[in-house]
């Protein structure tokens, strides 16, 4: 295969396995696919498998292969995301999803049951009216990964998981400090940024990110002046592809080359 950047027996069975991807299955992929996972590109959409308190639940989701700052091969997904109406929150969930925030619920955004086990990441995207939902399991390996390479204490942890963002410092190689911002969003690919700065640059960031590229469920939507317009997935232009792309890599080169520390 050309441009290979993994081999074969560093691909992370054991992840994908905890995410209903037998190791046979991978060794069965069409090849034009394996290629797309050992160059490091993203693969089509594939079907996983969430074992839940309530029993099994499939979603589909794209995967990255990447080396970690420690030289392991990891994964990240792209899970597709369930879209719902804001009416099918509760008065608090509505509040807090018009204020901007990510929050769970354990409603599920399919059929609206509530089996107060399954918890939902739930973001409210005000360019189409619709409410952004993924299981927290679907997005979990990356936050895992996210937390292996910053260090977080209890109440970090806690945050994070609520949806909140979370500020810390780190250390770069010439000695000097700073402050990196990192926390859920499911516009992202990966379900989670990293900027640079406190809690207002990250405010910024969300102001620019929504004038700019709105990255939903089956296409984005692209700001131009005073309009917007729409563009399906299967007819992004290589600007488009260049933009998604882009905030992958900023968190990926973000998370390796930082070494964050208290």
């Amino acid at each position: 295969m050309n441009n290979r950047i993994f081999k074969e027996d560093e691909i992370p069975y054991g992840i994908l396995n905890d995410y209903g991807l037998t190791h046979e299955m991978i060794d069965d992929l069409p090849q034009e696919v394996m290629k797309k996972l050992l160059s490091g590109s993203l693969t089509p959409k594939l079907p996983l498998t969430l074992h839940t308190p309530t029993g099994d639940m499939q979603f589909m989701s794209k995967l990255r292969l990447y080396r970690n700052i420690m030289g392991d091969v990891d994964v990240f997904f792209m899970p597709e995301l369930e879209t719902s109406k804001l009416s099918m929150y509760n008065e608090e969930e509505q509040k807090k999803l018009l204020s901007g925030n990510v929050i769970t619920s354990t409603t599920n955004p399919k059929n609206g049951d509530n089996d107060g086990n399954t918890l939902f990441f739930i973001q409210y995207d005000e360019q189409i009216n619709q409410v952004l939902s993924v299981p927290v399991q679907a997005i979990s390996n990356n936050v895992r990964t996210l937390m292996a390479n910053v260090e977080l204490d209890e109440n970090d942890v806690t945050d994070l998981m609520l949806g909140l963002p979370v500020t810390n410092k780190w250390k770069n190689r010439n000695g000097s400090f700073g402050e990196v911002t990192f926390g859920i969003d499911l516009r992202y690919p990966t379900g989670f940024y990293i900027v640079n700065g406190d809690k207002d640059e990250r405010k910024t960031m969300q102001e620019n990110f929504a004038q700019k590229y709105n990255f939903g469920l089956y296409g984005v939507w692209i700001a131009d002046g005073d309009s917007a317009f729409y563009v399906k997935e299967e007819d992004y232009t290589d600007d488009i592809k260049l933009q998604m792309s882009s905030a992958i890599k900023q968190n990926q080169e973000t998370t390796e080359t930082r070494g964050y520390r208290r």
